[in-house]
């Protein structure tokens, strides 16, 4: 019954001959996948339309830019993914597509093969466009499918990244060649039995969507295309879905008018473009699902970090990201472990069991009796790459999250900021530090106030009742080390006591205090790491400060310290680090050997301190 509603459709469509009637009759065909002749009119109509339309009342060839706030964006993207996830948009079905004679019209051998890779892969040059195009297009298309097959290594060519560069150039100055760009694209991806081949065309697919949009006609289609992909395992999943995320906002936005330079393109020989989650300490999002292109070092990306937070304190530069470790949701409950735990109070944080601040809470139990030490979140370095760390913690089927934090602590840099946005972070980072375990609180009565204000921190109205504290997950405030010294009920009395102290402070000067108290203990400051001086040896830690190096034992007490001036060479492999230092009253230099699987991290944030050290001391 539908079918013959729709074919009285197509047929009107005909008679009125409206472009607007046709296209929407040529959709509700589609959606019941009819393939009758009279479909077939109706594209064909639809073409001719098209060609005869004066060049005054064609779509524009460049899409206006459109503000949108974030819901809105979000809605229209939803929209859009909808649509297109329908059959019809399936990019074999864009109506524009030659027919086979068309396409083969002129030739003399192999017709029936050649039209049968019209779209798919084949390693060859087309004989002509894919699309209806004039002539001057056509010769066009017949290049830019000649750079493709160079690029992605089908053809021995000379620059391959030039050739890429040039598919780009060609797409950005020729607007009624984009949709051919993006449907030979399509079809060199489709049956391609060579992965090498399929990594760099998914990599000029995602160039392509970074520097312009396809036609409104044909954005549907490559929608599908890319939604076909994102669930694929490996690379392939990893670029339709960065492709996916450009595109949105290309679709939005309009063309970019970016086209990469050959540094850029060649970049993605050496990593895959990647979406980024970028988390603040408390784990709030700083970015979700940000495109990072393979050229974007860290340092880059500490820069964009620091525009979308608006930070203006010079301070900003001392920030860097740290990749910390997620445990698996499928791992057994006795031996699971948020990101937190890669530190020695993390069972106590899960299980209450530690005692107050003389003793560390133990290791995690699949921490425990590993040939190496556990990772503690690393900093990396500036010259470092997201997509190198995505690929590398892939492969070793590691979860991970990216965490934008402050990395160097130099003294007289902890005053006050009238940046409220450094202000908070500093607070977000010292509260974690204190709740972790990794500064210890020597008095009850730090933490009873730093319990306070964090909670007048967060809340608006302060508890009035320790029913209330409770229910708003006091213990959580409660550093870990000092949680099973009283019980939930006599912590919500003591809390609350302090509550004239905090209730009323503005939330400025409260973050301001806490910082101010946390700044003054022995241990701010410092990035930890876990060692071992013997292989199968009891770990230590290693604290990493703007003075040196020192080693603490698990309950945080120093054992040994070494100065910048005192450290001539350092080094390291995948499960050791190395130190040679001198023995000033020996007169002689030692080596000292350490087990982790931390060495770079560990050599990066030295150099960084011990520049810093060598340029104060000039």
């Amino acid at each position: 019954m539908e079918q013959i509603v729709v074919q009285k459709e197509l047929e009107s469509a005909l008679d009125s001959g409206k472009l607007d009637d046709l296209k929407h009759a040529l959709d509700h065909a589609g959606d019941l996948d009819m393939s009758i002749a009279l479909v077939n009119k109706v594209k064909q109509k639809i073409k001719d339309l098209d060609r005869a339309r004066p060049v005054s009342e064609r779509p524009p060839k460049e899409r206006k830019p459109v503000e949108m706030d974030d819901d809105e964006f979000e809605r229209h993207r939803n929209k859009n993914m909808q649509k297109a996830q329908h059959e019809r948009y399936n990019f074999r079905k864009y109506y524009k597509i030659r027919t086979d004679g068309d396409y083969t019209k002129g030739l003399y051998f192999n017709k029936r093969k050649i039209s049968e890779t019209k779209l798919s892969y084949q390693k060859t040059v087309i004989p002509k466009s894919i699309l209806e195009l004039d002539k001057d297009l056509n010769k066009l298309a017949i290049a830019v499918h000649k750079s493709i097959l160079g690029y992605t290594g089908e053809q021995l060519m000379s620059f391959p990244a030039t050739l890429a560069q040039d598919v780009l150039i060609k797409g950005l100055e020729q607007p009624d060649l984009v949709d051919e760009i993006y449907i030979q694209l399509c079809k060199q991806l489709t049956n391609n039995p060579k992965p090498e081949s399929v990594g760099r065309t998914w990599q000029l697919l995602c160039m392509a969507v970074g520097t312009f949009p396809p036609s409104s006609d044909f954005e549907s289609y490559l929608l599908n295309f890319l939604l076909e992909h994102v669930n694929v395992g490996g690379l392939v999943g990893n670029y339709a879905r960065y492709s996916l995320r450009r595109l949105d906002g290309m679709l939005i936005r309009g063309a970019s008018g970016f086209v990469p330079n050959i540094d850029e393109i060649l970049s993605y020989k050496e990593r895959p473009p990647i979406l980024a989650t970028i988390e603040l300490v408390d784990g709030t999002p700083l970015t979700e699902d940000l495109p990072i292109t393979p050229d974007l070092s860290v340092a880059k990306v500490l820069e964009i970090c620091s525009h979308f937070l608006s930070l203006t304190d010079e301070r900003s530069s001392m920030f860097g990201i740290f990749v910390v470790d997620i445990e698996d949701d499928d791992d057994d409950a006795s031996t699971r472990a948020d990101p937190a735990e890669f530190s020695s109070y993390s069972a106590a944080r899960r299980d209450g069991s530690a005692p107050g601040g003389d003793d560390p809470p133990p290791l995690p139990m699949h921490m425990v009796n590993t040939s190496i030490p556990p990772r503690t979140p690393r900093p990396l370095r500036s010259k470092d790459y997201l997509g190198d760390i995505t690929v590398a913690m892939v492969r070793q089927h590691i979860r991970f999250t990216f965490v934008y934090k402050r990395k160097i602590f130099l003294p007289g840099s902890d005053g006050p900021s009238k940046d409220p946005v450094f202000m908070r972070l500093s607070y977000l980072q010292a509260a974690d530090e204190v709740i972790s375990g990794n500064i210890p609180i020597k008095k009850e009565t730090d933490v009873v106030t730093l319990t306070a204000m964090a909670i007048a921190c967060d809340h608006e109205t302060f508890p009035t009742t320790e029913s209330e504290l409770l229910e708003q997950d006091l213990m959580s405030y409660l550093p870990v080390p000092w949680r099973t010294k009283r019980s939930d009920e006599r912590w919500a009395s003591t809390v609350l006591a302090s509550r004239s102290k905090v209730a009323k402070k503005s939330l400025e000067s409260l973050q301001a205090k806490y910082i101010d108290i946390v700044r003054k203990m022995d241990l701010y400051g410092f990035c930890f790491f876990y060692v071992r001086r013997e292989e199968h040896g009891s770990d230590m830690i290693c604290g990493v400060n703007h003075e040196g190096l020192t080693f603490l034992n698990l309950s945080r007490q120093p054992l040994e310290s070494y100065r910048y001036s005192d450290l001539h060479r350092w080094g390291g492999s995948s499960t050791q680090f190395w130190l040679l230092v001198s023995d000033r009253k020996a007169s002689k230099k030692n080596k000292i050997l350490l087990y982790t699987s931390q060495a770079r991290d560990l050599s990066s944030l030295i150099l960084d301190y011990a520049v810093l050290a060598a340029d104060k001391s000039k």
